[in-house]
């Protein structure tokens, strides 16, 4: 196969395994040849005397070429130059050996991104070297974060096609990301997000609650609180008719996509959960737009929740969540109170997920509580804006508050709601700095 890149006046050869890019010419030499085109999904057999040209628009099966369908097709982000540059080669070579980063079994990897591998994981499995599988999966891999297994599979890959150039560069990148990733010490605290979710009017007025969007205002005053860090404009506040199952995901999609290494995203969200007994089994969180008899279309379902969080944080960010949504609505408590069994964090990350209360129990609220709020809001503000300082070191950390809220929650309520917590944040990350001023909380 003889190569002419774009820009350039001279044909090279090509082998197994190099990449082409818009404006290149392709020309088999004596033997038909094979091209997987990407933007189409298709892999094209070429025969001489053909030539192509390389289009974003258009499929090179055009050019008298046979195709068939891909099962899956994706390619990594590469430098695209008319010479690949060879010094990073070298340099990668004499780094010295180090022992190899932890590779994590497809199984525990986050959801969405097992969703996205399955086509190249199903192709693998029928064959183990198959160079389209091999890169897609790689490619996945390494836009996710995954830059361990990423590596794996640009090197398995690099034994499928040993002449591929752009594979020892990818390899160097990965081996560089996971040495950064490793040696760097992360900064304490970057740039801080919040979305804050109160729904106690809805549509069906007969659901309404008395306090969640009491809950919600109190919140958004806390993070927007010199304690906790975050910029006005940083703070989505979504209130009543603002808080429909559209303007949830939206918000939620909006600020974590905001968020990038050592960033720090705040959800609160106060409303009603409840179950769609049909089978699966599904929980939802009502918007105020949602219809309890039409929870499959107008709910916002909790493993959608799930899987966006999981998403972020496995970019680098942290996730925290305070999910209060088993207040004792007309909705019907013995289908709500199961609510909190359905959202769960399956690869946390650096998560803390602290729920209301336990399965099967309701969330206590009333005038008792600030002149109107849940407990569990209640006593969260009181330990953000400083009464978790357990041990007086000028900050609340994870613990503390942890501790604080399930403690006060338990007392107050003469326990009957137990709030419980689950993710890998670290417990002596801080999440406020009691010395700077607070707000008055009654």
């Amino acid at each position: 196969m003889r190569l002419l890149r774009a820009g350039s006046e001279t044909w090279v050869a090509s082998g197994a395994g190099d990449l082409v890019f818009q404006g290149d010419r392709l020309r088999p030499s004596r033997t038909p040849a094979s091209i997987a085109y990407c933007p189409t999904r298709e892999l094209v057999s070429l025969n001489p005397p053909v030539e192509i040209l390389v289009k974003a628009s258009r499929s090179p099966a055009s050019a008298k070429g046979s195709s068939r369908t891909l099962p899956v097709c994706f390619l990594p982000e590469v430098r695209h130059a008319a010479y690949p540059p060879r010094q990073l080669f070298g340099v990668s070579m004499t780094r010295g050996e180090k022992p190899p980063s932890p590779v994590l079994p497809v199984d525990k990897l986050a959801p969405n991104v097992r969703g996205e591998l399955a086509p190249a994981e199903a192709e693998l499995t029928r064959n183990s070297n198959d160079p389209v599988a091999l890169i897609s999966s790689a490619a996945i891999l390494e836009r996710y974060g995954y830059f361990a297994n990423a590596l794996a599979r640009y090197r398995k890959l690099a034994t499928v096609l040993p002449n591929a150039l752009f594979l020892k560069a990818k390899i160097f990148e990965m081996e560089e990301a996971i040495a950064d990733s490793e040696a760097a010490v992360r900064p304490a605290e970057g740039k801080r997000y919040a979305v804050v979710i109160g729904v106690s009017r809805f549509k069906r007025p007969e659901i309404n609650l008395l306090f969640a969007a009491s809950d919600a205002r109190l919140m958004g005053d806390v993070f927007r609180s010199a304690r906790l860090g975050l910029a006005g404009e940083d703070v989505m506040m979504l209130l009543d008719e603002t808080a429909t199952t559209a303007g949830i995901r939206s918000a939620l999609r909006s600020q974590l996509e905001k968020a990038g290494r050592s960033d720090t995203v705040f959800i609160f969200l106060s409303g009603i959960g409840t179950v769609d007994l049909g089978k699966p089994q599904k929980g939802y969180v009502l918007g105020h737009d949602s219809d309890p008899e039409d929870l499959a279309t107008t709910g916002f379902p909790m493993d959608e929740l799930a899987d966006v969080v999981e998403k972020y944080a496995a970019r680098g960010a942290r996730v925290i969540l305070f999910v209060d949504v088993c207040h004792a609505g007309l909705i019907g408590t013995t289908l709500s109170t199961n609510i909190n069994s359905f959202l769960t964090i399956r690869d946390p990350g650096e998560v803390l997920l602290l729920l209301a209360s336990r399965p099967k129990e309701l969330s206590i609220e009333g005038p008792q509580y600030g002149g109107g709020h849940g407990a569990f809001s209640y006593f969260l503000a009181k330990g953000l804006n400083g009464d978790a300082d357990d041990n007086r070191d000028g900050a609340v950390d994870v613990d503390e508050l942890v501790l604080y809220v399930r403690d006060q929650v338990a007392k107050s309520t003469g326990d009957k709601q137990h709030p419980r917590e689950s993710g890998d944040l670290g417990g002596a990350y801080r999440l406020s700095v009691v010395t700077k001023p607070g707000i008055s909380i009654k």
